[in-house]
């Protein structure tokens, strides 16, 4: 494990979930990378899964009337 990597997919999720604090558990790869995280915190919480590295994808923008900003407080 690189504790590099697992500390910025640590940095990233809790700033995804938008809490200020959590609990966080994190599965790291035996090539170093996240794979999964789970934070739990103020009344709420969040699974994410990380997968299939290096694949090229084609992804398109929402439509603004479909996206929703977290609450920060």
């Amino acid at each position: 494990m690189d504790p590099g990597r697992a500390a910025v997919g640590i940095r990233t999720a809790v700033g995804l979930g938008c809490v200020g604090r959590a609990d966080v558990d994190v599965w790291i790869g035996d090539d170093g990378l996240v794979r999964r995280v789970e934070l739990e915190g103020q009344g709420n919480a969040w699974t994410m899964e990380f997968f299939d590295f290096g694949v090229e994808v084609d992804v398109d923008s929402p439509p603004a009337h479909l996206v929703k900003k977290l609450p920060t407080d």
